[in-house]
């Protein structure tokens, strides 16, 4: 066998995801725990592929959206652009982002920020994923661009009062930062279907 044989198999091996007995399904990574799938009182084993029927999967959620969804984000945009274009008759609605002078991407710019929006689109009032692969308008895109952008203006923020109150920023390692950020997503987790 070559060594170029040899490689591919290597990499066909690292992607492919391997089976761990029958209730767990798991990837080859050290970080990730495998998530246990609930299985009604009783049944073992196969017989859950037969009974388990699309409504015992899916088990009502109370929790609310995330308020970084797009679902809500693009509510709220269209209500601010129809207040202010109510407001301002003589703009245009293709005119409405340079009228308030906020900038304007190319559709390139749009595409890439697809990469950090979510992978699914969400019911807003049922909360119930109704695509797997969603088109986002470009209306979503830039509200989850603003979104993200008004974050980062209160992180900016928070750290300047830090640096002004102590004189210098707190330092903190990296396993620190990354631990800090991990409880964070499993708060929001816990607080919002995200």
């Amino acid at each position: 066998m070559s060594p170029g044989d040899q490689l591919a198999l290597e990499m066909a091996r690292l992607q492919t995801p391997s089976t761990v007995g029958p209730r767990f399904r798991t990837f080859d990574c050290e970080d990730l725990d495998p998530i246990p799938l609930t299985f009604p009182e009783g049944v073992q084993g196969e017989e859950v592929e037969e009974i388990q029927t699309q409504e015992q999967i899916l088990q009502e959620d109370t929790r609310p959206l995330a308020p970084n969804r797009p679902e809500l984000l693009v509510q709220a945009y269209t209500q601010e652009k129809n207040l202010w274009l109510n407001a301002h008759p003589t703009v245009r609605p293709s005119e409405y982002r340079k009228a308030r002078g906020w900038p304007t991407y190319r559709p390139k710019v749009l595409q890439e920020q697809l990469r950090f929006m979510p992978p699914e689109r969400r019911d807003r009032i049922t909360k119930r994923v109704t695509s797997n692969n969603p088109k986002w308008t470009d209306e979503e895109i830039y509200a989850w661009i603003d979104y993200e952008g008004k974050e980062e203006d209160e992180i900016v923020k928070t750290l300047d009062a830090e640096y002004l109150a102590k004189g210098r920023l707190q330092t903190k390692g990296f396993r620190e930062l990354m631990a800090e950020a991990a409880e964070q997503v499993r708060l929001q987790r816990e607080k919002y279907i995200v």
